[in-house]
């Protein structure tokens, strides 16, 4: 008998309704992970038989003997494995049931396929009693599913012709769900299940039974589980579903409803929900293709009717051969559906989890083989740095420079077109990178006793192990500058001397007055300043450390002004030039170059002419007591200057390099 599933996880059961005991094996469960018993025996109670006047009264406690698999309440790694003892077995109640096989129960193909000797005392095998470790395994795999964030909760759709309310597919209500659990009748309308319940009592009157639909919904599936064709989430839930007793149909969201509408009524249209792609609806129960699409998983299972019922039934004497009579005995559920919630919750866990431990598998497969070609690239990589060591002996031999652009050139254009038009620009940027380390080398190899190389061992040698936080430094402007932010990005702890413009700066630090200056060197959009770079070829002072500001400008005029009131706007001509755009729009506005844009902000606030405007940055406005007319007037949104921190002293700080 075919008793197991999964490909990761799997699941194999045993026993029968009348025997021993039942149980099962599970293999694949992730070590190390914490089960709450406590949590998992109230799970399995909402299955156990006997709980009301509704269910069958065969009394079961259906408490889980775990034999391995489990230390200390924890997952150990090896495969888990338990039993779940039977206490109250009637067996004498289907002697009859042997010769006389119960209408639409397989106690007829059972025999048919195994033979005579087939236990089906209570259903053997085939019995819903085997239901039950199915349930201890999900209730396990519930558990690890909810620290993914993925929740799954269910209710009786129907019972009968008795519905209940309907959910939200697109956001359903799970707390309500959670809440109906450990109802006799899982409805979410209270009235609906008084209706059931009355139902289900006159069906114990009648010696009858009806089905009923349960109705799963899980939350919080990834984008992209699953596969297509005949590997799906829907293929792979079914099948397993199927394998639960008196299942006789499984539907995805809108379901069988769908079939006899237009596409148009039908249909999941995509829209924006923030960043993210979601849908309008959820007729497709989550599932696309095969493949989760993000939204809630929804899946209907339609029941059967118990076919033991207590009203007199036609069948046949297996060993008369002939019409006959049947009376059944024993404990029997009228409505079987009402204990297969749990049932349908447990199997869809262990399905879901499966796919998401196949996809743990897949990722660890595929990092061995990368880690192999990680060794085989070392391997590689470290021939050819030695084959760079003699190139830089023979360049030195030769004097020629290391850096040969056409023949790295000539290499890169070729790795682009041999690459293919998915990784071309990934294998240029990785040979880019590669000839950098490989021209590094060489010049260690050429300089390593030039008085520069000397200069610089030394200066890593003698600087501190930490970045400087304080100190005396120098800024071009005032307070509220850029300039002033970057002081104190770079040196926090700082005493700030202002001083007016970039060649007081290099003074300061030149005489000694502070020991640092702090000064841009470029913007993104405006490119260099290039009186910084003239006077750091003419001072001697050297680059210490940098910084990346991102570079706001507004508009800031005195309180009233409006924009066709002003007739000249003043800033550093670098803020003018990453503006140009804005300012090329004003008509009959004079541009007027001061040194220090904050300087620019406070010179207009001690202004008495409401027509003259800064461009500064935003703090400049509740500094000076200005009102930003205009905000974020730069050209592009990418606009950032880097700032240099000189000092006439030589340091090579941890995790300086020659890009800021």
């Amino acid at each position: 008998m075919a008793s197991n599933f999964g490909k990761t996880i799997q699941v194999s059961t045993f026993g029968a309704s009348h025997g021993y005991a039942i149980g099962g094996i599970v293999e694949g469960l992730p070590c190390g992970h914490t089960i709450d018993i406590d949590e998992l025996r109230a799970f399995l109670k909402r299955r156990a038989p006997g709980q009301n006047q509704l269910t069958t009264q065969r009394k079961e406690a259906d408490v889980p003997e775990f034999l391995a698999g489990i230390v200390d309440g924890m997952l150990s790694g090896s495969p888990l494995a338990f039993m779940i003892r039977n206490t109250s077995q009637h067996s004498s109640d289907y002697n009859n049931l042997r010769d006389i096989p119960r209408p639409s129960h397989a106690d007829f193909t059972a025999r048919m396929r195994y033979g005579d000797k087939v236990d089906m005392r209570g259903g053997g095998h085939f019995s819903a009693r085997l239901t039950a470790p199915l349930c201890v395994a999900g209730g396990i795999a519930l558990q690890l599913l909810r620290e993914k964030g993925i929740k799954i909760h269910g209710h009786l759709k129907q019972v009968g012709t008795i519905q209940d309310a309907p959910i939200d597919m697109v956001h359903p209500d799970m707390k309500a769900l959670a809440n109906i659990a450990t109802e006799p009748i899982a409805m979410v309308d209270a009235q609906k299940r008084s209706e059931v319940e009355n139902l289900v009592i006159q069906l114990k009157k009648d010696g009858d039974s009806t089905g009923g639909i349960v109705e799963v919904v899980a939350t919080g599936l990834p984008i992209g589980l699953g596969n297509p064709n005949f590997d799906g989430i829907e293929n792979r839930l079914a099948r397993v579903i199927f394998g639960v007793p008196a299942i006789k149909g499984v539907s995805f969201g809108g379901g069988f409803d769908m079939c006899a509408k237009l596409g148009s009524e039908v249909n999941d249209a995509f829209t924006m929900n923030g960043d993210k792609i979601t849908t309008t609806t959820n007729n497709s129960g989550g599932i696309q293709g095969g493949i989760t699409n993000g939204l809630p998983l929804v899946m209907q299972v339609g029941i059967k009717p118990t076919p033991s019922i207590y009203k007199e039934q036609h069948s046949v004497s297996l060993s008369q051969k002939e019409d006959t009579l049947l009376t059944i005995q024993g404990r029997h559920d009228p409505c079987v559906a009402l204990r297969a919630v749990p049932v349908i919750e447990a199997v869809t866990a262990l399905v879901i989890l499966d796919f998401l431990e196949i996809l743990t598998m897949n990722l660890d497969e595929v990092r061995v083989k990368i880690n192999d070609i990680n060794d085989q690239m070392l391997e590689l990589f470290k021939e050819r740095m030695e084959l760079s060591k003699d190139v830089a002996a023979a360049k030195k031999e030769m004097n020629k420079a290391i850096y040969d652009a056409k023949r790295e050139r000539d290499i890169l254009d070729k790795v682009t077109r041999d690459a293919g038009p998915d990784l071309d620009l990934y294998a240029r940027r990785f040979f880019e990178a590669l000839f950098s380390l490989s021209r590094t080398y060489q010049s260690e190899q050429l300089f390593q006793d030039n008085e520069f190389t000397v200069k610089m061992k030394k200066a890593i040698e003698q600087s501190p192990t930490l970045p400087p936080q304080r100190g005396s430094v120098a800024c071009a402007g005032v307070f509220g500058s850029n300039a002033q932010v970057a002081c104190d990005k770079l040196l926090p702890l700082s005493q700030i001397h202002y001083v007016t413009g970039f060649r007081a700066v290099f003074d300061a630090v030149e005489s000694g007055e502070c020991q640092f200056g702090v000064l841009p060197i470029e913007n993104s959009s405006n490119g260099s300043v290039k009186e910084v770079y003239d006077l750091l070829e003419d001072r001697k002072c050297y680059i210490v450390r940098g910084t990346r500001l991102w570079i706001s400008h507004d508009l800031l005029v005195k309180k009233g002004t409006k924009l066709e009131d002003i007739h000249t706007i003043i800033s550093h001509p670098q803020a003018l030039g990453q503006c140009s755009h804005f300012l090329e729009k004003l008509e009959g506005v004079e541009l007027r170059s001061f040194d220090n844009t904050a300087r620019a902000a406070q010179l207009v606030a001690a202004s008495d002419d409401p027509g003259v405007a800064a461009i500064a940055a935003p703090q400049c406005a509740d500094l000076y007591n200005l009102s930003p007319l205009m905000r974020n007037i730069q050209n592009s949104d990418n606009n950032y200057t880097r700032f240099i921190c000189i000092s006439k002293d030589f340091h090579v700080y941890p995790g300086a390099n020659k890009s800021l």
